[in-house]
């Protein structure tokens, strides 16, 4: 008996020693992730004289990663070192397209059916007739789609026409270019998911969408180089799709979710994960090995909670995540990639942050209506 009861307890002290050395490992691997403030761009409480913004620089000589940002009803420029290099007054019923890299933004007005470009000295250096709707796809093309989304055109910031109007006959309801070749994919409401070059010709086009009553495609997404592809498709049953460039299938995988709107959907830089907006949080998938790598569950779907942006890091080590949490508050996360919660940011419940990581370095980026934020990991 008393043979047994020391194997019990030599038992339980080593299952009590692995989890306080499994404990102590993870606040060490967290303390190595050191997150701090860079630079803040906050709404000035004075507008005198013009002074729209107080902009707070806590740590020097860093790269600025934003060139745009929309504060209120201004539209701000900065330079690579952080200066306001422009700012341009929208109006009332102006609709924006930005790209947040970018030296433009297109503006849209729904009552004159003009769409204007501005440049980053905040000045208008364009403008066109055209009832299409315009959506900044890179840092110089903008995609014109029609009313009904079931034609369109490319156009550049220089208002250059890149490709003739086309007609489709579905619409279109989710696209994405690959910034470092210029492929353009685009994912139609009939199921069909298509390919096309920087003069809107079409590579390849395929229909493989398994939802026998809403087979649409709602979301998609295309590797920084162009060689993956991902989609989302389906309303009832959705499923999860990975594809090369030669549009052959490498993956397909049932979500078991239902959401019905478009969502959220991107690759890391490196081209290695994709990452994608659930129900409940987000799911985490290997390009290479072809498989869902992480299931995080930030909510119930049945609480008050919204998820509000999602997005990784260059090299897939890092996702950053916002959400409201019921009317109390809202999160911005910065997870590792095996899920491990890094680094938390708690802002009021009326704010919705937005966050996107610098492609170039370590930094992050949360926009709110109330400021532009910076950090640094």
């Amino acid at each position: 008996m008393r043979k047994w009861l020391r194997k019990k307890a030599y038992i339980f002290s080593s299952v009590r020693f692995y989890l306080l050395l499994l404990f102590f490992l993870l606040i060490f691997i967290s303390s190595l992730i050191k997150v701090e403030p860079y630079f803040l761009l906050i709404q000035s409480k004075d507008d005198i004289n013009d002074r729209y913004v107080n902009l707070i620089r806590l740590t020097d000589n860093i790269s600025f990663p934003v060139y745009n940002f929309i504060l209120k009803n201004r539209v701000i420029f900065f330079n690579s070192k952080g200066s306001i290099k422009g700012i341009y007054t929208l109006n009332s019923k102006d609709i924006v397209s930005r790209y947040p890299a970018s030296k433009y933004i297109i503006t849209y007005s729904k009552t004159g059916g003009n769409i204007k470009c501005i440049n980053d000295n905040g000045i208008k250096i364009w403008e066109r007739e055209s009832y299409s709707y315009p959506f900044m796809v890179s840092l110089n093309k903008i995609l014109l789609l029609t009313g009904e989304n079931a034609g369109f055109q490319l156009i550049d910031t220089k208002n250059n026409d890149l490709s003739d109007f086309m007609a489709t006959g579905s619409i279109a309801l989710s696209f994405q270019e690959a910034f470092q070749t210029n492929l353009l994919v685009i994912g139609f409401s009939d199921g069909t998911l298509s390919l096309y070059n920087d003069k809107l010709k079409e590579k390849w086009s395929k229909r493989f969408i398994t939802d026998s009553i809403y087979p649409i495609v709602k979301s998609v997404a295309i590797s920084s180089r162009g060689n993956f592809i991902s989609a989302v498709g389906g309303l009832n049953d959705e499923y999860f799709y990975l594809l090369d460039r030669t549009g052959n299938l490498l993956l397909s995988i049932k979500t078991g979710e239902n959401i019905r709107r478009p969502l959220i959907l991107k690759f890391s830089v490196n081209e290695t994960y994709v990452i994608k907006e659930g129900e409940e949080g987000f799911q985490l998938y290997s390009v290479e090995k072809r498989k869902l790598l992480l299931n995080k569950k930030l909510f119930k779907k049945s609480s008050n909670r919204k998820l509000i942006s999602l997005d990784i890091s260059r090299n897939g080590n890092f996702i950053l995540v916002s959400y409201k949490y019921k009317n109390l508050a809202t999160f911005v996360d910065f997870y590792s990639r095996k899920g491990v919660l890094l680094y938390r940011i708690i802002m009021r419940n009326d704010i919705l942050p937005y966050v996107k990581f610098d492609n170039k370095d370590n930094k992050f980026i949360v926009e709110t209506s109330k400021g532009l934020y910076i950090y640094g990991f």
